[in-house]
């Protein structure tokens, strides 16, 4: 494989041919939600359309139950024992309902640690924390002197200081929508470097991962660009790269935006439609990515490397339609959300 003579950094995601396929690797094991019909899907245990993931220390299971308004929580051998959001009467949608701490509206994101829960809850512009057992702590998202309102925010993420990383819909600043960055009780720290999707990731060593577009990217312990997956486009010959292809983040494109955020979808190895969220397995070094709009995920090595994929579009076992959240437990087992076929499909490594 010919490497640019151009890099000017140190990280470089490759191209290269399947080491495994995913299927020897991961198998199915269980799925947490019941059968969906329209009469049980606000029951506890059932979801409509969730949306993202979390599992703390002790394996507990922390689902954005998206349509429902709630968040469900489930032991380590998937028995409901908590919700979080008060019910209320989806027929009058569009009027305002107050902004009461368990009310809740399209909550999108998820993060816990140690002792918190947070929730990005989108229609209503705002971050919520709770304790692990659901009591309301605080809140955050309106406009102050240090930074504009939250807009619509989507992906949370606690990084390996404590710091809480929100992306969100504004695009009226500087910034451009880059991820703002907050400490666990709201205060506003600043923006991350780089646009942002609703995906994030880090390994232990500090280096970490951010969807955008039609990418994944990484970047370097102080936050910098250092190497992507995905297909670039060129507009200076209206040519598409391969994917894995490296542009130096240096370069700057006819619109004035530096750093190769131009990108296409696509279907092949190493290629993303709406990649939508990380997970890092530390102690088996690799990447999960949830390629949404594939139905799929896609695995990697923390260089870059393509192993394998679980997935295809579908509704049996091990099929997804649209994955939009993923997290993994003490033992390595993969969570898997299934949005449109209202589950969490768990799969395990193989021995």
């Amino acid at each position: 494989m010919k490497l640019l003579s151009t890099v000017k950094y140190s990280f470089l995601f490759l191209l290269c041919g399947t080491l495994g396929a995913a299927g020897n690797l991961y198998e199915y094991k269980k799925t947490i939600g019941g059968k969906w019909t329209y009469k049980n899907q606000k029951k506890p245990g059932f979801f409509m359309h969730p949306q993202s993931i979390a599992i703390d220390a002790n394996d507990n299971i922390y689902v954005v139950d998206r349509e429902n308004d709630r968040i469900q929580v489930f032991h380590a051998d998937g028995k409901h024992f908590l919700t979080i959001g008060k019910k209320w009467n989806r027929k009058y949608y569009w009027i305002p309902v107050g902004r009461g701490p368990y009310y809740l509206r399209n909550p999108y994101g998820i993060a816990v640690d140690k002792d918190s829960i947070y929730v990005t809850d989108w229609a209503k512009h705002r971050v919520l924390h709770y304790n692990l057992d659901g009591q309301y702590i605080g809140e955050w998202g309106e406009e102050t002197k240090q930074h504009p309102a939250l807009y619509y925010p989507r992906g949370i993420y606690i990084d390996g200081k404590g710091r809480i990383h929100v992306s969100h819909d504004r695009k009226d600043t500087s910034e451009n929508g880059n991820p703002m960055i907050f400490d666990r009780d709201g205060k506003f720290l600043g923006y991350s470097k780089l646009p942002g999707g609703c995906g994030f990731a880090e390994s232990p060593d500090g280096t970490s991962f951010q969807t955008y577009q039609s990418r994944v990217y990484k970047m370097d312990k102080d936050g910098n660009l250092s190497g992507w997956i995905g297909r670039a486009h060129l507009p200076s010959d209206n040519s598409v790269e391969k994917a894995g292809s490296w542009i130096p983040a240096s370069q700057t494109y006819p619109n004035g935006e530096k750093g190769g955020w131009w990108c296409v979808a696509g279907s092949g190895k190493s290629e993303f439609k709406n990649p939508v969220a990380l997970a890092i397995d530390p102690d088996r070094k690799i990447l999960f990515v949830c390629d949404m709009m594939n139905h799929r995920i896609q695995i990697f090595d923390l260089n870059g490397k393509y192993i394998g994929e679980i997935g295809a579009r579908g509704k049996e076992k091990g099929q997804f339609l649209c994955p939009s959240g993923i997290a993994l437990d003490s033992k390595g087992n993969v969570y898997v959300v299934d949005k449109y076929n209202n589950r969490i499909q768990v799969f395990s490594p193989k021995k």
